[in-house]
């Protein structure tokens, strides 16, 4: 979906059945709300993106460790060589987080 408006419309999107292939840009009342998707850090080298939290758009990920608690990450699988800052994924990127599990700061929002 392009270019459509959910400005209020309350609940814009409601899917029912997982989807992989699902891309919403462009929509105000959606892309626009800076929504928070989540602030669970994720599961050391598990692959996430917006779909696997709900989210169909675009979406940017703020991650902050203390130490060497964050060792890596990845990008669709390839190493950024930093270990934190912003992150920003369109609908179909994934992304992956490896850490010991220590002190770890986590926000994915909604672009």
């Amino acid at each position: 979906m392009r270019d459509c408006d959910f400005t209020d419309s309350g609940e814009a999107v409601a899917v029912t059945t997982p989807v992989a292939k699902l891309q919403i840009m462009g929509c105000p009342g959606y892309n626009d709300q800076g929504k928070k998707v989540t602030g669970t850090v994720p599961c050391s080298g598990a692959s996430f993106g917006g779909a696997t939290n709900g989210y169909y758009g675009p979406l940017e990920f703020y991650v902050a460790g203390s130490g060497s608690d964050i060792t890596e990450i990845a990008i669709n699988g390839d190493d950024t060589y930093l270990t934190s800052g912003s992150f920003y994924l369109m609908p179909s990127e994934t992304a992956a987080l490896t850490h010991t599990g220590g002190i770890i700061h986590f926000l994915m929002i909604g672009k």
